[in-house]
């Protein structure tokens, strides 16, 4: 059995052959940086990896040594040098070398060589190691002595070289430029100070990479490569990834894709210390304090804490305005601030969908804990509400063991009605709809833009009706994709009446008519169905007299029933009637309710419980553009429920988007490197 360590803070605790079985990511990236290295000329080129704290940068820097370290041809020409993360020491350039030739004793010990790594830690106590010029040439007569250049893989390299003054700075420069001089690969929470000012040393000097979280496809493909390398301990997470994927998409979702707080994810699942999402974020939650706790006490004045506390409770991208506002400061000074924060990459500036940038934290997961640690019992209750709906949306319990999760490509947006006609048709249907599904993207460019996705299943469903005339689910689900996606009315209520023909038990395919006859405001032919609609569960019957009461122009009723739908079986709700709430959107929207509704949401507390439902609307009736003003953990799910609202091809959008001067960042796409 496999006793694999995982490292979650200090990955070189572990030995290289247990760190390798548990680097899965970033494979790609880090070829690619390795590649840079067998192609190196004498005139060397220089990296820095950016990217917010726990996104991987230490445990990159560690693969790319061991890259050196077991490959022949890398090995004979350069000589990896690791440092400690935080190089407090260093105040001068002198410090700096000399880190350079401990770590350089370190090697040569690793390598059999303690005669020279003895020497080199006798000689650091002469004079020649306390003056820059001597104590960088001293190093580089060491590794000509030892035949290999020396590659520095630099944590934190920002804060070394605003430690050294800019004289020394451009010491260092010379040394990095000259023929065979050292190679850097350094690591930052931020793009250096120097590399925008045209008069520093290091202006333009480091090729930049910028490293991202793990995207949602890159976690599915990692996790498994984890648990295998670990044998049986590994057993409890393989099961979880085939019995309960909506535990892993919900956490992805939750914690950003940040590789380290995703570790601890792993780490829960292995041990099988909780059953729901919700508990999960407890334990992760109790694991991080003290480290989230610590990056707060890094900031000492009052008004730094204000901004990252109204910019954390706030949750979804906050304007300067609205930050002057809450905090009663001055935008001037909230905007020096937000500068800071920017720098140090705690937040980032991101588009928002009116002219002026917002602004969120980077860490997606340290908002979550920030919000239930500090934020009122409401926002508490935010964070609970939202957790049982992103299980609920991606994967029912009744449907978790189908393999139409995957035709579904992640995140798509079939109902599970849809979900289990995919499956059904078979194999040979399955991966023709896997063919035609679009990769999920948080690109709000790409919202809307999904129409493939409903044609394929319109197509495999009418295989499947055409191979068994006689299939009630069928032909209720043809009629569906028809009604609520591809904007055939009538052949939909032709598909409802073949399947209403066919099982006189089941009332589906009536209640579905309903729909379609409410929607083309055909009200007076729904009392012919009224004697099987008696029999639908209290959810799809509260839904569908709210949708009634909208034809009829009494919004008080449709909002009266749409709570007591609302308020319901969950379960019923999400698993079995979510397309009927969807059609009653579409009903408001379409019959000018959009915005009263918007405000109906807001009054009752229903934006808050139905956070991606509200988000999806909204962008519905007012534009796209409008999800950007919410977080990324509400946006992701409103992005495909907005894709059911806005798939018919007969549909045209109440409210055209506004053009918007774009500032801020566009949501990030989830990219390695």
């Amino acid at each position: 059995m496999s006793n694999l360590g995982i490292a979650i803070y200090d990955p070189r605790r572990l030995d290289p052959e247990t760190f390798l079985k548990g680097f899965v990511a970033r494979g790609d990236f880090v070829d690619f940086l390795l590649d840079k290295l067998r192609r190196m000329p004498e005139l060397g080129e220089h990296f820095l990896i950016v990217g917010p704290r726990g996104i991987g940068k230490t445990s990159l820097l560690r693969r790319l040594a061991i890259g050196i370290s077991e490959e022949p041809a890398l090995r004979a020409r350069f000589i990896p040098l690791s440092f400690r993360e935080e190089q407090y020491n260093v105040r001068a350039l002198d410090a700096f070398w000399r880190n350079c030739a401990e770590s350089l004793a370190e090697w040569c010990e690793d390598q059999g060589r303690q005669e020279i790594a003895d020497d080199i830690d006798r000689s650091l106590s002469r004079a020649e190691w306390h003056e820059s010029n001597s104590a960088v040439q001293a190093f580089l007569a060491l590794c000509e002595r030892l035949g290999g250049r020396p590659v520095l893989f630099v944590d934190n390299l920002d804060l070394i070289l605003d430690a050294l003054s800019p004289q020394q700075n451009w010491e260092l420069r010379r040394t990095l430029q000259a023929p065979g001089g050292p190679i850097v690969f350094g690591a930052a929470t931020q793009m250096l100070r120097q590399s925008a000012d045209r008069d520093a040393a290091f202006y333009e000097f480091f090729h930049p990479h910028m490293l991202h979280p793990l995207s949602e496809s890159e976690l599915r493909h990692c996790m498994p490569r984890l648990a295998q390398a670990r044998g049986d301990l590994g057993k409890p997470v393989l099961d979880v990834l085939d019995r309960e994927p909506e535990r892993i998409r919900t956490l992805h979702n939750l914690t950003g894709g940040n590789p380290r707080v995703l570790t601890l994810v792993y780490q829960l699942l292995e041990r099988s210390e909780s059953d729901s999402v919700f508990r999960d974020l407890e334990v992760l939650l109790d694991q991080l304090t003290p480290y989230y706790k610590a990056r707060i006490e890094d900031y000492q004045t009052d008004l730094q804490r204000a901004v990252i506390d109204a910019i954390a409770l706030h949750w979804h991208p906050i304007t300067s305005s609205r930050l002057s506002d809450i905090t009663a400061v001055e935008v001037t000074t909230i905007s020096s601030q937000l500068n800071r924060l920017k720098n140090d990459g705690l937040i980032e500036e991101v588009e928002t969908s009116g002219a002026r940038a917002g602004y969120q934290l980077v860490e997606r997961f340290f908002n979550i804990w920030y919000l239930i640690r500090h934020g009122t019992r409401r926002t508490r209750q935010k964070i609970a509400w939202l957790t049982a709906f992103l299980s609920s949306f991606y994967a029912p319990a009744e449907l978790m063991k189908m393999k139409a999760e995957l035709i579904a490509g992640g995140s798509a947006s079939l109902h599970p009605f849809y979900r289990e006609a995919l499956e059904a048709a078979g194999e040979e249907s399955g991966s023709l709809a896997r063919a035609a599904v679009p990769e999920p993207s948080v690109e709000t460019s790409q919202i809307g833009k999904s129409s493939d996705l409903f044609r394929e299943a319109e197509h495999i469903v009418r295989h499947w009706v055409e191979r068994d005339q006689t299939n009630y689910d069928g032909w209720s689900l043809l009629g569906s994709i028809l009604a609520d996606h591809s904007g055939h009315p009538a052949e939909a209520e032709a598909a409802y009446r073949k399947a209403m023909t066919i099982s006189g038990d089941r009332v589906i395919a009536e209640a579905n008519l309903a729909w379609l006859l409410l929607a083309s405001g055909r009200l007076s032919e729904i009392a012919s169905l009224e004697s099987a609609l008696t029999k639908l569960d209290p959810v799809g019957r509260a839904l569908l007299d709210a949708a009634r009461a909208l034809v009829q122009d009494n919004f008080g009723d449709a909002t009266g029933h749409l709570q007591q739908a609302l308020n319901g079986d969950q379960e019923q709700l999400n698993a079995t009637f979510s397309d009927d709430l969807l059609r009653l959107l579409r009903i408001a929207a379409q019959r000018g309710y959009g915005e009263k509704l918007i405000e109906w949401f807001n009054q009752s507390g229903q934006a808050d419980r139905r956070a991606p439902v509200y988000a999806a609307f909204v962008a519905f009736v007012r534009g796209e553009r409008f999800l950007l003003d919410f977080s990324p953990e509400i946006r992701k799910p409103a992005e495909s429920i907005f894709r059911w609202l806005n798939s018919r091809s007969d549909r045209s959008p109440s409210t055209p988007d506004k053009p918007a001067r774009k500032r801020g960042r566009p949501p990030r796409k989830r990219q390695t490197a």
